[in-house]
């Protein structure tokens, strides 16, 4: 079986790194999580702490609300829109603090989406009991109190119950999970971390109480208002005057544990508040007993007269305890944060350090001699699946950085070579695309400067009498090249690859004025020598002369091997081409060549609203040249002719053989008096021709022109050529050696032509 040596390595660390880790999850790992734990605890108890004020407030605004619905005077009417402010902000911070918390879970979530939609509720419904009694319409605003707005507030503060009964209970379990993970902790402060959590629990719970006697007193407050205002005492008042005085009795016991500095003044407020309270509790026997009497008059004097008094002194008392209990609480948890994180650094620190003395060595031998191996095999690995920016990082100078120089070196090379092959390749795949010489010359010019940037190049093409080696294309920054004789190249004369390296060993070409280093590559195709490709190098490096001159004939050679046989295909497609499509006496376009761009001119003329003139053309006593002469002097005359036409013509312009004697002459975008013109113009230069046969003159020649314009004197390319024949015929009748514009309608031409 085959074990690598990264598997050899790990059968001897592994169990003593294993060892180590293991002694470094057990101290740590178990406290990890704790000071984030803390936070989210903390975050919790203010955010169960805005939802206490929030009820609180609520409840506070609707019984000043009640309280405004009594009486409406200017004073209610401040302190309502103050309470209404006050719930406001409450309800933002609370909302903020809830945003700020994710953990929220889907009953918690449910549960605060609708505490905001029936608080929206309770704010549209205050609103008009405020306007009603704004407008002396108190029955009215005591109407909506009973059925809108008592209900509603009922509802809400159900769902604000039972929302913070969960967040005491998430609060009170993530205390005691706190308290069984610090075990690690305590060993190693001797207890201290239990006792501070415990003393943070007991004044989490004190807060908690606090808060509950807050609400149940500001809601039994309410509760008084709400009886006066609708003559009958309500149903759960008493329950709520029992929670009031549980919540009450608890906070007292908890204050009363309690042996820390300052418990003697905590005990001397909630003192001060059972007396408060108990003037609040007989207050509000002596209103339900008046209310249950059918007394209102005189339970709203008491409730304006006694019931504030009481409330004033109680309220600010309260609050002092609330706000005392949620700074002492943060400062409990920001205690045991600060002292948790320096604990943690301590146990981490020597954990990580008897780690580090275990593993030390075996590591260091792992990053320095194994981890370097196996990383420069993962890379050869990469570069062998074709990766071919794969670098070996050299980091050092021993055996090892020596080995990932010569990597690199060897990926660099490679990478050189995969470029020049793809280039290549591209380059045969465009040559084969191209349809003349100039495009393959403008294929190979960008693609040999990105095969060689720093050198210099010419193509030489054999002429056709193959006396002399003509320039076809120069890229790079040598002078332009000029035409030499196939002699003056060793290359030509050699049939292979010619080069020369700073002029020493072979001699230099005569064509190579500058000196210099160079190399000359013969193209051949089919077994022919077809031209030279002279490459003149630019920039050589000195250690690697003879490795850079190789890769580049080699380069070289490629480049004219593929070039060689795309001109030879080129030309050879030319020649096909031009047998197609040329008439082999004239060298004109042929009839078959003139019906398909005349289709072609014609319907590109129709979408651009052109017009397209078509001239035929017929040399007058053309019999007579054969039969006076013979045919070659006909020929002789078709010849001049038809070099007149190329001379005088444009190069959109199409000039065929029609048939025998006569020729057509397309002109696109040309109008009838341009057309007819250019007829005159040719007909003139046709008469002026001198043409001789060795030393005989052939006497004038002259012809008659026939001109159609499309698309006045037809629609299609037949009727076009019908119409200018026919024009050409009235000028045979008319004397020849004239021009005829066809200006009758097509169907007065068929009329003329015979149907």
């Amino acid at each position: 079986m085959k074990i690598s040596l990264r598997e050899r390595f790990g059968i001897l660390i592994l169990p003593m790194i294993g060892i180590q880790l293991l002694c470094f999850l057990a101290i740590v790992l178990p406290s990890l999580s704790i000071p984030d734990d803390l936070r989210l605890l903390e975050r919790r108890l203010r955010q169960r702490t805005a939802a206490a004020a929030l009820a609180r407030l609520l409840d506070r605004q609707a019984k000043t609300c009640v309280d405004f619905a009594l009486q409406s005077d200017s004073e209610h009417h401040r302190k309502l829109e103050d309470q209404q402010a006050a719930v406001r902000s409450a309800l933002a911070r609370w909302q903020a603090l809830r945003r700020q918390d994710g953990a929220l879970s889907r009953e918690e979530a449910r549960g605060a989406s609708e505490i905001e939609r029936d608080y929206g509720l309770i704010d549209q419904v205050t609103s008009k009991i405020v306007g009603a009694a704004s407008t002396s319409r108190n029955g009215e605003a005591i109407d909506r109190i009973r059925d809108e707005f008592a209900p509603l507030l009922a509802q809400l503060e159900e769902k604000e119950d039972r929302s913070i009964e969960i967040a005491d209970a998430e609060i009170l379990k993530t205390i005691a999970n706190l308290n069984g993970r610090l075990s690690v902790a305590n060993l190693a402060t001797l207890g201290r971390f239990s006792s501070d959590l415990d003393g943070a629990s007991v004044k989490a719970s004190r807060a908690l109480t606090t808060d509950q006697f807050s609400r149940h007193l500001s809601r039994e407050l309410f509760l008084y208002d709400l009886s006066v205002a609708l003559g009958r005492n309500d149903l759960g008042l008493i329950a709520v005057q029992e929670d009031t005085r549980d919540s009450l009795e608890s906070m007292r016991k908890l204050v009363g544990s309690n042996n820390a500095p300052g418990s003697t003044r905590e005990t001397g407020t909630v003192r001060k508040i059972e007396e408060s309270y108990g003037q609040v509790a007989r207050t509000g026997v002596r209103l339900v007993a008046l209310v249950a009497a059918g007394r209102r008059s005189d339970a709203i004097e008491i409730l304006n007269r006694e019931l504030p008094v009481s409330q004033n002194e109680i309220a600010p008392l309260v609050d002092q305890v609330v706000a005392t209990d949620a700074a002492e609480i943060e400062l409990a948890f920001a205690t045991l944060s600060t002292r948790l994180r320096w604990v943690l650094l301590l146990l981490g620190g020597l954990s990580l350090l008897g780690l580090a003395i275990g593993v030390g060595s075996p590591l260091l031998i792992h990053k320095q001699i194994l981890q370097p191996v196996v990383k420069l095999r993962d890379l050869a690995t990469r570069l062998g699946a074709g990766d071919l920016h794969v670098r070996a990082p050299v980091d050092s100078r021993n055996e090892l950085g020596e080995l990932s120089r010569a990597f690199n070196k060897m990926a660099v090379l490679l990478e050189i070579r995969t470029h020049e092959m793809r280039t290549l390749v591209e380059l045969g795949d465009h040559l084969q695309a191209c349809k003349t010489i100039e495009e393959a010359c403008l294929v190979l010019t960008p693609i040999a400067r990105a095969l060689f940037p720093h050198d210099s190049g010419d193509i030489y093409l054999f002429a056709p009498s193959r006396d002399v080696l003509e320039p076809l294309v120069t890229w790079g920054e040598a002078s332009p090249a000029a035409a030499f004789a196939p002699d003056e190249c060793w290359a030509v004369r050699r049939g292979r690859i010619h080069a020369v390296v700073n002029e020493r060993r072979a001699p230099v070409c005569e064509h190579v004025s500058n000196g210099g280093s160079y190399l000359c590559s013969p193209m051949s195709a089919q077994g022919e020598m077809v031209g030279v490709l002279h490459l003149r190098f630019g920039v050589i490096d000195g250690d690697d002369t003879g490795e850079t001159i190789e890769e580049r004939q080699r380069v070289a050679l490629s480049v004219a091997d593929q070039f060689g046989l795309a001109l030879a295909n080129l030309r050879l497609r030319e020649t096909l081409r031009n047998l197609s499509i040329r008439d082999p006496l004239t060298g004109l376009f042929n009839p078959r060549y003139l019906e398909e761009s005349l289709e072609r001119e014609l319907r590109r003329a129709a979408r651009r609203r052109l017009p397209v003139a078509v001239l035929m053309i017929d040399i007058d006593h053309f019999k007579g040249f054969n039969d006076t002469f013979g045919h070659e002097a006909g020929d002789l005359v078709l010849n001049e002719v038809a070099a007149l036409l190329r001379l005088n013509t444009r190069a959109e312009d199409i000039a065929c053989r029609y048939g025998g004697e006569e020729l057509t002459l397309i002109l696109p975008e040309m109008t009838s008096e341009s057309a007819r013109l250019k007829a005159e113009q040719l007909r003139e230069g046709i008469r002026s021709l001198t043409v001789r046969q060795e030393q005989q003159l052939l006497g004038p020649v002259t012809a008659s022109i026939g001109v159609a314009i499309f698309p006045e004197n037809g629609a299609s390319g037949r009727e076009i050529l019908q119409v200018a024949d026919a024009a050409l015929y009235r000028a045979k009748q008319s004397g020849r050696d004239r021009v005829e514009v066809a200006n009758a309608p097509l169907e007065v031409n068929r009329m003329a032509l015979g149907g």
